[in-house]
């Protein structure tokens, strides 16, 4: 990875030993695990949307004749840098037509136009230059429809094929597919003009309740597929809003605790800990950052933020939530690596100092929740680290600010 975290003072000697392994590396060349990748924030480094939400559409230069795609039929082309890529199909009053782009490399947009070039619908799901772009469509009158494929990006290329699937009656069921196929071009519209530090609370809302509408008409269509992109764009853009629409059990006080099925005391007792955290850095900062806390199991560990990938039991934060493991795998994990190093005098004298190493690193990595908090005030009180080094240092110095007063 190419930053490493910077956990900081910590009393605990297994933490010391931990943390010291971590810094000895160089952090443009170290080779650490899976496991410890990612541990830093990302709010300020990552955009909002990820590289491809929110983009102006590339200039499109003067495009070719549009190519007539029949039931069945499948292209596959290159997706050509600065112009759109054209077909057309008939299709009679009141028949819904299904067209698939497939990404083989190229992340393309796809847009439909009526018989007189006015603009029907555009799907650009957050699946990269893989996996499927689905349109449907509803003829108002007979006649030649268009469907329009560009990159997303200005001067990138790849493949793509299209197909148009169906071309067909009307059932009850596509009003619904139609109308989440709305909701959520216009929630990528409304999450295209947000930015982390000035968009307003009722404007973040209002694009989160776009794709939670969305994310609900394809879940009881039982979409699986549309679900799942629904449910990743809904978390890129609140991951709290993704925690309530995947319905997880929950628990509000002074901060909501979001948990898997089964892990209710762990969730409250860590909560316990961390508010009164909450509490002291408003009141020594004057601000109040959305803190909630999500204590997961692998099965929901990706839930608040897909695309980070960050691997189970790392603990972290993303705007607005701290998330820590429901389950241990990870503490034990490190504990396996830090013993392996040590021989058995090593091993006694740092239980003699700190207590068993399995009950030292599970308070370490749960004392990192504290850290992952400070994250979140420092960025709401307005710093923006120029280094990922400074802000792992400033979220530790909240931290440490907070436990040696306490």
């Amino acid at each position: 990875m190419k930053y490493l975290p910077f956990f900081a003072v910590l009393r605990r000697p297994a933490a010391w030993l931990f943390t010291g392994a971590l810094l000895g590396a160089h952090p443009a060349r170290s080779q650490a695990p899976d496991l410890l990748a990612a541990t830093y924030y990302v709010t300020g480094w990552l955009p909002l949307g990820g590289p491809t939400l929110g983009e102006e559409a590339p200039h499109l230069l003067a495009a070719p004749a549009p190519i007539p795609l029949t039931v069945g039929q499948s292209v596959k082309t290159t997706a050509a840098s600065d112009e759109a890529q054209l077909y057309t199909f008939h299709m009679m009053a009141g028949q819904v037509a299904h067209v698939v782009a497939d990404q083989q490399g190229a992340d393309v947009v796809v847009t439909a136009q009526d018989p007189n070039d006015q603009p029907l619908a555009e799907v650009d799901n957050p699946n990269g230059s893989k996996g499927l772009e689905i349109l449907w469509l509803q003829a108002a009158t007979a006649g030649n429809y268009r469907v329009a494929v560009h990159p997303l990006e200005k001067n990138s290329t790849g493949t793509y094929q299209i197909t148009l699937e169906a071309v067909r009656a009307a059932t009850p069921a596509d009003a619904q597919r139609l109308r989440a196929q709305q909701l959520m071009a216009e929630g990528r519209k409304l999450r295209g003009a947000l930015t982390l530090r000035a968009s307003s609370a009722a404007e973040r809302q209002a694009a989160t309740d776009k794709f939670a509408a969305t994310y609900a008409t394809w879940h009881e269509l039982k979409d699986v597929r549309e679900a799942n992109l629904a449910m990743l764009s809904l978390a890129i853009t609140s991951a709290n809003a993704a925690l309530v629409a995947a319905k997880l059990p929950s628990s509000t006080n002074k901060m909501t605790v979001y948990y898997s099925p089964g892990f209710e005391a762990r969730a409250l007792a860590i909560r316990a800990n961390l508010e009164p955290a909450l509490a002291f850095l408003t009141t020594k900062l004057h601000v109040s950052p959305v803190v909630n806390l999500a204590i997961l199991n692998q099965a929901g560990w990706l839930l608040p933020h897909p695309q980070l990938q960050i691997p189970y039991g790392t603990p972290h934060s993303v705007p607005g939530l701290v998330l820590l493991p429901a389950t241990l795998e990870f503490d034990k994990a490190v504990v396996a690596a830090l013993k392996s190093g040590l021989t058995a005098s090593q091993l006694r004298a740092l239980e003699a100092a700190g207590g068993f190493i399995e009950q030292q690193m599970q308070a370490y990595f749960e004392d990192i929740a504290y850290h992952e908090m400070g994250h979140l005030y420092a960025y709401d009180y307005g710093v923006k680290a120029p280094t990922h080094w400074i802000s792992e240092f400033l979220a530790t110095y909240l931290m440490e600010s907070y436990l040696i007063e306490n």
